[in-house]
């Protein structure tokens, strides 16, 4: 069964598109693990996120690195976070040097960054080796040097949850290796100046109220993450 897709990239008829496309899902039809074969990836290229989380279970194989790179430096956020909520991907994966590297070169570019952040809190960052956590740290530190106007965390949708996670990653890196603790302690300390400073600008309080309340990848909200 052959799916049109329309020259703009967007399905036509989208309900009964996406009946055939679960008829060809329920198959089950295993194709190789090579990413420009990879059903799930197929999905996600057009945004079917809900769709692929629906049926990851049923192709779990194809849940291999290349398709985690590729949900990470396309933004697939809905799929990626309920998948590591739900430990889909090996977590041996998150131990690959490729998959780290990505991690935080995404994260120095400074775009994504609330994405990335939000990944790296739910996966064992404390298996990693140590010049990666250094890198992670130097990043981390490189944020809190920005000038405020241009401020990789303050441009970010929730600066507050932005400077929390990197706060709490601090943490974790401290409580694995004493060798960081102290500079990690250091950098937290201006972390938490940088997000007194942004909340003292803040004059809408229905804002103040949203940024509170919203969730990160763990459902929990900035009051949670703090305490």
């Amino acid at each position: 069964m052959i799916v049109k897709i329309s020259k703009d990239g967007k399905f036509g008829e989208s309900n009964r598109v996406e009946r055939n496309i679960k008829r060809v899902l329920d198959w089950r039809i295993q194709s190789d693990e090579n990413i420009n074969n990879n059903i799930i990836r197929c999905l996600l290229a057009h945004h079917l996120d809900i769709m692929a989380v629906d049926y990851m279970g049923v192709y779990n194989k194809l849940l291999n690195k290349d398709l985690l790179i590729y949900c990470i430096d396309h933004g697939n956020i809905y799929f990626l976070r309920n998948a590591l909520l739900l430990a889909a991907f090996d977590k041996m994966l998150f131990r690959e040097d490729l998959v780290i590297l990505e991690l935080l070169t995404i994260l120095k570019r400074g775009y994504s960054t609330n994405f990335i952040l939000n990944i790296l809190s739910l996966i064992d960052i404390s298996v990693w080796k140590n010049k990666r956590l250094k890198s992670l740290i130097e990043i981390i530190n490189d944020y809190v040097d920005d000038k405020y106007a241009r401020n990789r965390l303050l441009l970010t949708p929730n600066p507050l949850m932005s400077i929390s996670i990197a706060c709490e990653l601090l943490n974790k890196i401290a409580d694995s290796r004493r060798k960081f603790e102290s500079e990690c302690f250091q950098i937290q300390q201006e972390l938490l100046k940088l997000g007194q400073m942004y909340t003292k600008k803040i004059e809408d309080e229905t804002y103040y109220e949203s940024i509170l309340m919203a969730k990160d990848f763990s459902e929990r909200n900035l009051i949670k993450i703090i305490t």
